[in-house]
């Protein structure tokens, strides 16, 4: 639906560039953006390799938002999925200009709020550079979870200043 991008625009942003994926969600994203008269583009594409040829070429960020698919289906894909969490953080760390924004959320039941917070405090540290957490979202009263079932409060975003 491009809502973070939808959004980003609507407040103000001076260019938006929405990733997907999936090409339904691309399409479905620019005629949100036509219908409410919102500039922002939109890449049908794989979201690492996009950011990865930004950090190549150079390219800077004010504001990056990472919204991944759930990553750990299972616990056999938990370690490929902290990995994968981890080059993702690396790799936005690395294009975000100083005293930039990353947002950074994990939908993976798997993957606790310590170790998602734990591969952006690695990633930091491997690029010197550190994303200061100002706020930490969960999920919303739309999504109640049973304190018997921690995988339950499986939402977790991390907004930050990367200095």
């Amino acid at each position: 639906s491009g809502g973070f991008a939808l959004n980003a625009a609507a407040a103000g942003a001076r260019r938006v560039t929405g990733i997907d994926l999936d090409e339904k969600a691309v399409a479905l994203a620019a005629g949100n953006a036509a219908r409410n008269g919102l500039r922002a583009q939109f890449v049908h594409v794989d979201a690492f390799p996009y950011l990865r040829d930004m950090q190549r070429n150079g390219k800077r960020a004010g504001l990056v938002i990472l919204d991944p698919p759930k990553l750990a289906r299972s616990r056999d894909d938990l370690e490929d999925a902290l990995r994968t969490q981890f080059d993702f953080h690396r790799t936005a760390l690395e294009i975000i200009e100083p005293g930039g924004l990353l947002v950074t959320a994990c939908c993976s039941g798997l993957i606790s709020e310590e170790m998602f917070l734990d591969t952006l405090r690695k990633a930091g540290r491997r690029v010197g550079r550190e994303a200061r957490v100002f706020a930490l979202a969960g999920p919303a009263a739309d999504h109640p979870y049973s304190l018997h079932f921690p995988e339950g409060r499986y939402l977790k975003t991390a907004w930050t200043m990367v200095v």
